[in-house]
């Protein structure tokens, strides 16, 4: 996924927070005394404190958080006043809070929650206030652009009169990076994607003296003999004139909607992520030279990088884990005066989240920061932070509902600091349902308004398993074929791979993240028709679990620092687990068994159908895909063909492949498959597509901290 979602800002919600920070007035000028002291529900609640629902729930648990109960109703109806809500509140003093186990009982607690994406995407992320009542700092926005399509990553110019940025217009249109004049309607194209290849040019810096904006460019395998690569380059905002740097990036995903580069004061060095070979970490690379000094020494994925408005500390993200189930860290480095670094370095930050950025107040005290709650299918809850430069000073939520990318002028003073953020679409998928004779005639399976996927057919096609976020954390529903009957089966089990079926339809098998350890991951069992969760694998890093066709093992993958996941097979009686081999699996694969053979799918697109012989571990690549999901029934296999979205099925005792018809509501990058699967009896098939994005920019003109 080139761009990952945010979430959607809701009027509700928005408004419930902008009226606790104290800035909407007229939300209570046609209630009475009563009604405007009253929240009727754990909804209303959480938005009035602008936090998830589980938050809540959990504060209420553990700590007393004043919220009443009706007797005589369902056990989820309450109520609470907002003056004890906000006495409680005000006496609450909070240090981060501790990551905690997932106890094996009954019914998961619903305050713990991790999901794995994404490109991507899953965990709760650790949100964090001062220990004392925080600062209310002024968030005033106003529309910067207002155009179909995502628009993020802006950077001002040097005199705050322009932004740069990247705008993704979807299907049909040619993404660019483009610049916009603050109070003018048109917008300049600076560098266009080039319609006869597949180009993503992203994460635009303008330096200090306004010469030149850098970016990156990548490049897709269709287009660069080398395969996919990420390049640094620079293009005037006078003249257009472009050149190329250097490769920054031969494998490892720089993400595409985050803020990778900065510049030295002196205009002279750009600031950049490498993931090249041996080159890994943050380097700073001479524009006149192309000279590479290393400035971080990164084993895992450094990426986020920005310096300071004086050019003598750097900050950066580093990623621990697998995308979307890592530990995220905020890391501070000293640099001398001639730019290298000095000391160690410093945690500004922890927790499972997933940033999208960071921006220096022009005091060079503290950022700006967008973070979110990460999941495997994309962020959540996103959100900007006052970050301190200083270690030991937890972030400080600012009152907004949603962002992706963040940045700040330069060009500024004590009175005035000017401040854009791309805010806007909610990462959200629906299952769409259709007769494999008529793929056309689909119809939304279980319909929400949150994420739904990886959906999953029961062995005797009576009912479908499915991952869902609708009541706020990822967890396993169950629905019979038609969507009918709906219910959870999980309660804060904090799910980020699965569910997969038993073979003789009575359990389901998910993965959820241990807490109490970043890296590890457990493998759980769920009785069909409830009950409590049993643990059956508490291996680190283990995901992506699945059932051997006789029921009597289960493989799982595990995450690597490397490209390469390793494949596990656990028997389930006894015995301890084994390695079947390393191969390169992509992250999001939705593997199956079948006889003597695992197929899985390839890491990277054009997607690589493989398969792994049981017996010797030996792997075979069948077809290449243009989803990493694919289906399997007692007789067939089915794929979306790369190209032209084709859904065909490949016969599993041999024989030509068949085409059934172009698949709908899905447009390759613009619109991601999140899981398939056919019934059965290869009448039905169900898969899950993201919806299309939407982002604009939002212009805070007075930002004052």
């Amino acid at each position: 996924m080139e761009v990952k979602g945010v979430p959607k800002m809701s009027d509700g919600p928005w408004a419930a927070i902008c009226g606790h920070w104290g800035r909407i007035e007229h939300r209570a000028m046609s209630m009475t005394g009563q009604e405007q002291e009253r929240l009727e529900s754990w909804k209303q609640i959480a938005a009035y404190l602008g936090k998830s629902e589980r938050t809540v729930r959990r504060w209420q648990q553990v700590e007393g958080l004043p919220v009443h109960r009706h007797q005589h109703q369902q056990r989820g109806s309450v109520w609470a006043f907002r003056n004890e809500l906000d006495e409680w509140l005000a006496g609450r003093r909070l240090s981060p809070e501790p990551l905690a186990d997932v106890p094996n009982r009954r019914t998961l607690p619903l305050w713990v929650w991790v999901a794995a994406t994404a490109f991507l995407t899953a965990g709760g992320a650790i949100w964090l206030t001062r220990p004392s009542q925080p600062r209310s700092p002024a968030l005033d926005s106003v529309p910067l652009t207002s155009i179909p399509g995502a628009a993020f990553g802006p950077t001002f110019s040097p005199d705050a009169k322009r932004v740069a940025f990247h705008h993704s217009p979807g299907k049909g249109g040619v993404p660019c990076i483009y610049i916009k004049t603050i109070g003018s309607d048109s917008m300049t194209p600076l560098v266009a994607t080039k319609p006869s290849e597949l180009e993503f040019n992203y994460a635009p810096s303008w330096s200090p003296d306004g010469k030149f904006i850098a970016y990156l460019q990548r490049v897709l395998p269709a287009a660069h003999a080398e395969g996919r690569e990420t390049w640094l380059r620079l293009v005037s905002p006078d003249n257009g004139i472009e050149r190329t740097l250097i490769r920054v990036s031969n494998g490892p995903l720089l993400y595409g909607n985050h803020m990778h580069l900065s510049w030295t004061p002196d205009s002279q060095w750009v600031v950049t992520p490498m993931a090249d070979g041996d080159r890994k970490g943050i380097h700073r690379i001479s524009i006149a030279t192309g000279r590479v000094e290393q400035l971080t020494v990164a084993a895992r994925l450094d990426y986020g990088s920005q310096l300071s408005p004086d050019g003598r500390t750097l900050v950066f993200l580093r990623q621990d884990g697998p995308p979307g189930a890592a530990v995220e860290s905020v890391l501070r480095q000293n640099l001398t005066s001639d730019g290298h670094a000095a000391g160690p370095l410093q945690t500004l930050y922890t927790g499972r989240s997933q940033a999208s950025g960071l921006a220096w107040l022009p005091t060079g005290k503290e950022l700006v920061f967008c973070n979110s709650t990460n999941a495997f299918f994309g962020p959540f809850n996103s959100r900007l932070f006052l970050l301190s430069a200083e270690p030991g000073q937890p972030p400080v939520p600012l009152p907004s509902m949603d962002c992706s990318t963040v940045a700040v002028a330069r060009a500024t003073s004590p009175a005035r600091t000017l401040l854009v953020y791309a805010s806007g679409g909610n990462q959200k998928a629906q299952i769409f349902s259709s007769k494999l004779s008529g793929l056309d005639g689909k119809t939304v399976f279980a319909p929400s308004t949150r994420f739904d996927g990886l959906p999953s057919f029961s062995p005797d096609g009576s009912m479908v398993a499915f991952l869902s976020n609708r009541t706020g954390g990822p967890e396993v529903w169950l629905a019979q074929r038609d969507g009918a009957g709906l219910r959870r089966l999980t309660d804060g089990a904090a799910v980020w791979s699965g569910p997969r079926w038993s073979p003789d339809g009575k359990q389901l098998l998910f993965g959820a993240a241990r807490e109490t350890d970043s890296l590890e991951h457990r493998l759980f069992v769920i009785a069909a028709d409830g009950g409590p969760p049993r643990l059956i694998a508490d291996t680190p890093k283990a995901s992506n679990p699945f059932w051997a066709r006789d029921g009597r093992s289960i493989f799982f993958w595990r995450y690597n620092q490397s490209l390469s996941r390793e494949l596990w097979n656990a028997p389930q009686n006894s015995g301890k687990p084994t390695l079947l081999g390393s191969y390169l699996a992509n992250f999001q694969q939705q593997s199956v068994a079948e006889g003597d053979f695992i197929y899985f799918s390839g890491s990277t697109w054009p997607f690589e159908l493989k398969r792994v012989s049981v017996r010797d571990g030996k792997a075979e690549t069948l077809l290449e895909m243009s989803s990493p999901y694919f289906a399997l029934t007692p007789n067939f296999l089915y794929f979306v063909r790369k190209g032209d979205r084709m859904l065909c099925s490949l016969p599993i005792s041999g024989g030509r492949i068949r085409e059934h018809g172009v698949m709908p509501v899905f447009d390759g990058v613009h619109r991601i498959i999140f899981g398939m699967t056919v019934a059965p009896d290869d009448s039905t098939i169900l898969w899950a597509v993201t919806g299309e994005q939407q982002l604009d920019l939002q212009l805070v003109p007075d930002f004052r901290p």
